[in-house]
């Protein structure tokens, strides 16, 4: 059920990468000649009007395969026959033909830079925009959030100090609404030895007190030692189903996914930096047991971490590396300044250099993920 569930959730996203630049090469007229969910053995065929469907054994990917894909593509068609079209040595080969007028017409080779470039940066843009759309329909379904009422008080703290009871529930700090408990420690966090107005609700009545939260060292979501505000308190554990209107979901939705974008960005400069261990970067294998831990949590908690990979997947993408769609756009961007294409000898010297990049990335990742099974540790 674990691995049912980690396919799923790849092939939706996967699919809807797909679906993006699909869609556009029909909207730019260009001809699909396949559209393919996984590598591999294929599982499953149907051809449709002039595009063949299928579901092939490696859920790890997916492709559009478009005619005049590449830039100087000649459609290999059977030879008619006679010596021509084979070599000296007698081996048979498939004669190439060029493309005719009308298949020139519909080759994606042949489009405009402008054109191209709407069908290959569609791919994440859907992914990106598919995001917005599963955080929109989390946000209006509602969701188990913890509130701001408090727990435990730990003693000698600046919460035990202040008379803080357990029980109390603080409704603002400084002006700032506190709806949950995320919001509450976000703002105390962020303001260490800072004294500010706490509104609390105890009981029917609201009391005002002004309380410094300690300075104290802790990590960051990225495990990086840094001073922090402390309170001293520990949550209730009350939650609610928070629900929003379709507008207010929307603002919560573009809110959410324009965070993940940023924290993204600094993960992965802080990748570069060393600041965070790469021994902490996950691939497949970590996918699967993400999808059974957030799948135990309910539906809303597996379609938060969809979400979170369809924004990761896209921004992936949007890398400029031969092979992906972001190298395809340098490709492209270099194109349009010259005014020439990059010949396809170096695309295709760049492309298997942008695979093996690939391969050796997942070769790593996957390494990662068996040494957390081997020594039982836990999700990074």
């Amino acid at each position: 059920m674990t691995f049912l569930l980690a396919i799923v959730l790849l092939g939706v996203l996967i699919f809807v990468h797909e679906l993006g630049h699909f869609l556009f090469a029909k909207l730019m007229d260009v001809k699909v000649e396949k559209f393919s969910i996984g590598f591999g053995p294929v599982l499953l065929s149907k051809t449709v009007g002039e595009t063949e469907y299928s579901l092939a054994a490696i859920p790890f990917g997916g492709f559009v395969k478009m005619l005049g894909e590449n830039p100087e593509e000649d459609e290999p068609k059977e030879g008619d026959g006679g010596d021509e079209g084979k070599e000296d040595d007698g081996d048979e080969k498939k004669e190439l033909k060029p493309l005719s007028p009308e298949e020139l017409e519909r080759s994606f080779a042949h489009k405009p830079v402008s054109k191209r470039f709407l069908i290959v940066v569609m791919g994440p843009v859907f992914n990106i925009a598919f995001a917005v759309f599963l955080y929109w329909a989390i946000f209006m379904a509602g969701f188990p959030t913890l509130t701001a009422e408090l727990g435990n008080i730990a003693v000698d703290t600046p919460a035990a100090s202040a008379g803080l009871l357990e029980g109390d529930v603080i409704v603002s700090i400084d002006g700032q609404a506190t709806p949950d408990w995320f919001e509450m420690t976000t703002i105390i966090k962020a303001n260490p030895g800072r004294e500010m107005l706490f509104v609390i609700r105890r009981g029917e009545s609201e009391i005002e007190k002004t309380i410094a939260p300690a300075a104290v060292m802790g990590k960051s979501i990225f495990g990086e030692e840094e001073e922090m505000g402390r309170l001293g308190v520990a949550s209730a554990g009350t939650t609610v189903n928070v629900r929003y209107g379709p507008l207010s979901a929307m603002g919560k939705s573009l809110e959410r996914c324009q965070m993940i974008t940023s924290l993204t960005f600094t993960a992965l400069k802080k990748l570069i930096q060393r600041t965070i261990p790469a021994d902490t970067m996950g691939g497949p294998v970590m996918i699967v047991q993400m999808a059974q831990k957030r799948a135990s949590q309910g539906a809303m908690a597996f379609f938060d971490m969809m979400a979170l990979i369809s924004i990761s997947l896209g921004i992936f993408n949007l890398f400029p590396i031969p092979i992906l769609d972001g190298g395809v756009i340098l490709f492209m961007g270099l194109e349009a300044v010259r005014r020439k294409p990059v010949s396809e000898n170096v695309q295709l010297a760049a492309q298997k250099v942008g695979l093996a990049v690939l391969l050796t990335l997942m070769v790593f990742v996957t390494y990662n993920d068996l040494v957390r099974i081997f020594t039982g540790q836990g999700l990074p």
